[in-house]
């Protein structure tokens, strides 16, 4: 029994054209290996520099901020405790609204 895939003539055809050939070279490239001989530089800008400066003086003194405020902490839960804290839900309302919008009240 002989069995025939329809279409293997011309599998087998190309892959025999593949097999004789043979490999050529390209002569008008290079590989350069091992390290560049030219040195990369960047040159940043005097008003990048201030900002940088700017950021991280602003992240000094955010470093420097207690985590909790103990003194605001003891007043308002003395308020709290006391019946005397109120909570201004109009003005906690436009805030939230002016935040959503992507505005400021000082506006």
């Amino acid at each position: 029994m002989d069995l025939r895939i329809p279409g293997s003539e011309e599998v087998n055809s190309v892959s025999k054209t593949y097999k004789t050939q043979t490999p050529t070279t390209n002569n008008t490239s290079t590989v350069q290996s091992g390290p560049s001989t030219a040195a990369d530089s960047v040159e940043v800008s005097p008003d990048a520099e201030q900002t940088l400066d700017i950021t991280k003086a602003a992240e000094a003194k955010a470093k420097a901020l207690p985590d909790v405020r103990n003194e605001v902490v003891k007043y308002l839960q003395g308020q709290i405790q006391s019946g005397q804290y109120q909570v201004d839900v109009e003005k906690i309302a436009v805030n939230m609204l002016e935040d959503m919008s992507g505005r400021s009240s000082e506006e």
